[in-house]
C-alpha cells in the first residue's frame, strides 16, 4: 500500500480497477488523511487494530455516501456501480498482514492443493487391511480417457423408458456401460460391481433411475442411480447363482424376479435352477419356481416376461421344459406347452397392447423357430423358420406387429413385420447376436449386442447396421506402440483379434491385420530408436512392420521350433477374460472351431538400452533368442526349452539380460546368452522384470505376491503384498519413481517402492497387463487393460 504524508489529500478522477468501479465521481473526492502514529501502534499493537479498523470503515463508509449523493445529484437511478458491494470486505485492511504472513498463507494454501490431488495410500506388505477414500482433486491435468479399442462381448441391451437417449449395455468381463445420445458412443457405469461378467439386466419402468444387474456367479447387484453406482443385493439368493434374466413388475417397482442357476463344474443335470422373486426391491428374495423337471433336472428359467397391463401374468422359458406360466405374480405355476414340440425355451415376450386374451411369444435353441400364443399362453402355434438358433426377442412397444430375434446361427438379427407370421434377415449375419433392443422413443433405432464385436446401431428399423461401440472397450489389449507423427498412429494387440490402428487419438480403429498369420497377440513392441519399426509377437511366430506399410512380414528364427513341446510350451496369459462361448452348455456351444497348435509362440521382448541393435526375445518353449541388427534376424541364445515370460538387459551393458520362465525360475547371463547362471527366486511367480538406469546393480520384480527388489543377492519385499503385479515401469528421469500394475489397477512409488499410492480408481476393478509412456510425452501413459482396452492417464 503507497503511504500518504500527513494532510495531504488524495485526489481521484477514476475509481481503483482493483475495487471494481466503473464510473467516475462527477467531482473529485478528497479523503481524510491518515494518522501515520496510529497505524504505525496498530503494526506494533495489535489491541490497537480493531479501533484503527473502524475508523478506517467509518472513512470508507463516509466516502461511499459522497458517491451516492453524487450519482443522485447527476440523476443516476441505477444500481451503485460495479464492485459496490465488496465494500464490506474492504472493511477488512489488507495491509494489517506483513508479507511473511502473506508468504505463510500461500504456502498453506499451495501445500494444501498437493494433499488433495495425491491418491490414497494403498497398505505395504505388513500394514492392516486398506481402505479406499475419495478426495477433491485439485489440478489442471486432463483427465483419464478410456481410448478402445472398442468392442467385446455385449449379452445384454437394456434402454430407459423415458429418456431414448440413455441405453445400457451389459459386458460378459467389463461390467456396465451406459450412453446417453441413443447409444453412439458409450462410458463405464461400473463403480461398486464386483463381478464384472453381466448376464442380464432391467430397467425399472416406474423409476428408470433403478436397474438391475445379473451377474455370472455373484447373484444381482443394484443401482438407484442410473447405474453410477452399484451395490450387491443378494439376500436370499444362493451362494454363486448365475442370474440369466430379471424382470421388475410395471405397476410395483417393489416386485423384482430373477431366474438362476447355481455353478457347478459339470454341464448334466442336475442344474440347481430357482426363480426368485423380491417383493422388497431386491433387499431380500424367496424361491417361487425350482425343482423344474424333477429332483434330477432342476432346470432352470433363461428368460421372463410380465404381461404389461396385467402383471400377475407371468411366463417363463426355460432350458429344456418349455413355458410355464403365473396367474398370481409368481406364487404358482403350471407348464404351458400345448403345441409345443421344441422345449429348449430361450426367449419369453408378451405382446406389450393389452387383449384379453394376450398374445406371447417364445423362441427356441434346438433350430425348431418360434412359437406363438394367442390365448394367455394356453396353447401355441408353430412360426416355423427353419435351422434357427434363438437367443433373445424383442418387440417394437410403439408397433408391436414388428419382432426382432437374436440368432446364434448365422442369421444375424431376424425381423418380423406381420407378429412373427413371416421373418426376414436384417444383417449382421457374420455375428453370433446375444441381445436386440428397439428404442422405446423412437421405434427406428434398434440395438445388437454381439459377441466380440460390441454393439451395432440400426437407424432405420434394422435395414442396415453399423458397429456403434465408441467408448464401450471389451477387449483383451496386450500391446501398444504409439509412432509419433501429425497425427500420431496407436497401434494397439488385442489377444484373439489382432493389430488395431488410430490415427485420431483412439476415437476410431481399423483393424490392420494383413500378414499376420495368427492374431492371438501376446505383445506389441516399437524399435526404441525407429519407432516406424513394429514387432508383433503372436503365438504362432515373430512379426514386422515397417509404417507406414499395411501388411506384416513374418520373421525367421534360426532353429526356430527346437525345444518346443506343444501346448505345455504355452503358458496362459497372466490374466484371460472369461470367453461367453465357453460357458454354454455342450448343446449350446455354435460350431467348435479348430486352432492350430503355434509352432512358435513369441511371449516377451526386450531392447538393449545402450544399445538400440541389441535385443532379445522370449519364446514359448525354445528359450531365448537374440538379435544384433535391431531385431531383423534372430539366433539362439540359451536356455532351449523354457517358455521366457520376462526380459530385462542391463541399462549399461547389452551382454547381461535376465530371464524370467514360466516355471518360477530366475536366470541371468553376462555374455550375451552363451552362458546362464540361476539367480535366487523371490515369492510367487515372476510376470516383469525392470533394471532401473539409476540403480543397475539391483533387480526388481513384479511378482504374483507384489513387488520384489534383488540387490547384494538378497530379495527384499517392497509392498503391495498380496497382489500380483504384471507390469513394471520406472520413470528415467526421476529416481525411485515407479509404477506397478496388475491385479486391481495401478499403483505410483515416490521412494523406490518403499510405499505406494492407488493411481487411478478407475483401474481398481480390472488387471492391468502392460504400461506404455508417450514418447513424444512420457507424462501420458496408457495402462493396458485385460478386460476394458487402454486407459490413458496424464501422470505427474
Amino acid at each position: 500500500m503507497k503511504s500518504v504524508p500527513v494532510g495531504e489529500e488524495k485526489t481521484r478522477k477514476t475509481a481503483t480497477p482493483a475495487r471494481g468501479d466503473t464510473q467516475a465521481p462527477a467531482e473529485p473526492v478528497s479523503e481524510p488523511a491518515e494518522d501515520t502514529n496510529a497505524l504505525k501502534k496498530c503494526r506494533c499493537d495489535r489491541a490497537a487494530l480493531p479501533k484503527e479498523a473502524s475508523r478506517r470503515g467509518e472513512a470508507t463508509s463516509r466516502r461511499t455516501g459522497e458517491r451516492e449523493t453524487a450519482a443522485l445529484a447527476r440523476g443516476d437511478t441505477q444500481a451503485p456501480a460495479r464492485g459496490a458491494f465488496l465494500n464490506p470486505l474492504r472493511k477488512w485492511s489488507w495491509g494489517s498482514f506483513s508479507p511473511s504472513t502473506w508468504l505463510i498463507w500461500l504456502a498453506g494454501l499451495m501445500g494444501f492443493a498437493l494433499l488433495l490431488s495425491l491418491p490414497f495410500p494403498v497398505r505395504g506388505q505388513d500394514e492392516s487391511p486398506f481402505f479406499y477414500t475419495y478426495l477433491p482433486l485439485i489440478s489442471n491435468e486432463p483427465p483419464p480417457q478410456w481410448v478402445g479399442p472398442f468392442g467385446g462381448y455385449v449379452v445384454a441391451l437394456e434402454t430407459d423408458p423415458r429418456d431414448p437417449n440413455i441405453v445400457y449395455a451389459g459386458t460378459f468381463g467389463a461390467g456396465v456401460y451406459k450412453s446417453t445420445d441413443g447409444g453412439a458412443h458409450w462410458f463405464p457405469a461400473r463403480e461398486g460391481l464386483t463381478n464384472l461378467m453381466i448376464n442380464s439386466l432391467a430397467v425399472d419402468t416406474l423409476n428408470p433411475a433403478t436397474l438391475y444387474a445379473g451377474t455370472y456367479r455373484n447373484g444381482v447387484f443394484k443401482s438407484t442411480n442410473g447405474g453410477m453406482t452399484w451395490f450387491p443385493v443378494n439376500n436370499g439368493i444362493a451362494a454363486g447363482a448365475i442370474v440369466y434374466t430379471l424382470a421388475i413388475d410395471p405397476e410395483n417397482s417393489n416386485r423384482v424376479y430373477a431366474g438362476t442357476r447355481i455353478y457347478k463344474d459339470a454341464a448334466e443335470p442336475p442344474w440347481k435352477g430357482i426363480l426368485y422373486k423380491s417383493e422388497d426391491g431386491g433387499n431380500s428374495w424367496r424361491a417361487v419356481l425350482e425343482n423344474v423337471g424333477g429332483s434330477d433336472q432342476q432346470d432352470w428359467v433363461y428368460s421372463i416376461a410380465l404381461l404389461p397391463r396385467d402383471p400377475n401374468i407371468i411366463l417363463a422359458a426355460t432350458h429344456e421344459h418349455g413355458a410355464y406360466l403365473s396367474r398370481d405374480y409368481g406364487r404358482t405355476w403350471s407348464p404351458a406347452n400345448t403345441g409345443v414340440d421344441d422345449l429348449s425355451g430361450r426367449a419369453a415376450l408378451f405382446d406389450p397392447r393389452y387383449r384379453n386374451p394376450s398374445v406371447a411369444y417364445m423362441g427356441t435353441w434346438h433350430r425348431t423357430g418360434f412359437y406363438k400364443s394367442t390365448n394367455d399362453a394356453m396353447t401355441w402355434t408353430l412360426l416355423s423358420y427353419p435351422n434357427v438358433k434363438v437367443y433373445g426377442m424383442a418387440i417394437d412397444p410403439q408397433a408391436p406387429a414388428n419382432l426382432y430375434a437374436a440368432t446364434f446361427s448365422n442369421h444375424g438379427v431376424l425381423k418380423s413385420a406381420n407378429g412373427g407370421q413371416s421373418w426376414t434377415v436384417t444383417g449382421l449375419t457374420n455375428e453370433l447376436v446375444y441381445s436386440v433392443r428397439v428404442n422405446p422413443g423412437n421405434s427406428a433405432l434398434v440395438y445388437a449386442g454381439v459377441v466380440a464385436n460390441g454393439v451395432y446401431r440400426s437407424t432405420d428399423g434394422a435395414k442396415n447396421w453399423s458397429n456403434a461401440s465408441s467408448g464401450l472397450a471389451h477387449l483383451n489389449t496386450t500391446g501398444l506402440a504409439v509412432v509419433p507423427g501429425t497425427p500420431a498412429r496407436w497401434y494397439a494387440a488385442v489377444y484373439g483379434k489382432g493389430i488395431f490402428l488410430s490415427t485420431d487419438e483412439g476415437k476410431t480403429w481399423t483393424l490392420v491385420n494383413s500378414g499376420l498369420g495368427n492374431l492371438n497377440l501376446r505383445g506389441l513392441i516399437a524399435h526404441p530408436t525407429n519407432p516406424n519399426r513394429l514387432f508383433a509377437l503372436t503365438e504362432g511366430g515373430l512379426y514386422r512392420l515397417d509404417v507406414p506399410a499395411s501388411s506384416w512380414t513374418k520373421l525367421t528364427l534360426i532353429g526356430e521350433g527346437m525345444g518346443l513341446t506343444g501346448k505345455d510350451a504355452l503358458p496362459p496369459l497372466p490374466v484371460t477374460p472369461p470367453d461367453p462361448l465357453s460357458l454354454l452348455t455342450p448343446e449350446e456351444a455354435p460350431s467348435a472351431q479348430t486352432r492350430a497348435l503355434p509352432a512358435s509362440p513369441m511371449l516377451t521382448l526386450a531392447f538393449a538400452p545402450s544399445s538400440a541393435g541389441t535385443a532379445y526375445l522370449g519364446t514359448g518353449g525354445a528359450g531365448v533368442y537374440r538379435s544384433d541388427d535391431g531385431g531383423l534376424t534372430w539366433s539362439a541364445a540359451g536356455l532351449n526349452g523354457q517358455s521366457i515370460v520376462a526380459l530385462a538387459v542391463h541399462p549399461a551393458n547389452p551382454q547381461q539380460v535376465t530371464a524370467a520362465t514360466s516355471g518360477g525360475a530366475l536366470y541371468r547371463s553376462e555374455d550375451g546368452g552363451n552362458t546362464w547362471t540361476s539367480l535366487p527366486v523371490p515369492g510367487g511367480s515372476v510376470y516383469a522384470l525392470a533394471i532401473p538406469p539409476a540403480e543397475p546393480a539391483s533387480l526388481y520384480a513384479g511378482t504374483a505376491a507384489g513387488v520384489y527388489r534383488l540387490n547384494g543377492g538378497v530379495w527384499s519385499a517392497l509392498g503391495l503384498n498380496g497382489r500380483a503385479v504384471y507390469a513394471l515401469w520406472n520413470d528415467p528421469a526421476q529416481t525411485g519413481r515407479w509404477i506397478a500394475a496388475g491385479q486391481g489397477g495401478a499403483f505410483l512409488s515416490e521412494d523406490g517402492g518403499m510405499t505406494w499410492l492407488e493411481l487411478e480408481p478407475q483401474l481398481r476393478s480390472l488387471n492391468v497387463n502392460a504400461l506404455r509412456a508417450d514418447p513424444a510425452n512420457p507424462h501420458w501413459m496408457y495402462f493396458l487393460t485385460a478386460e476394458s482396452g487402454i486407459l490413458r492417464r496424464w501422470v505427474r
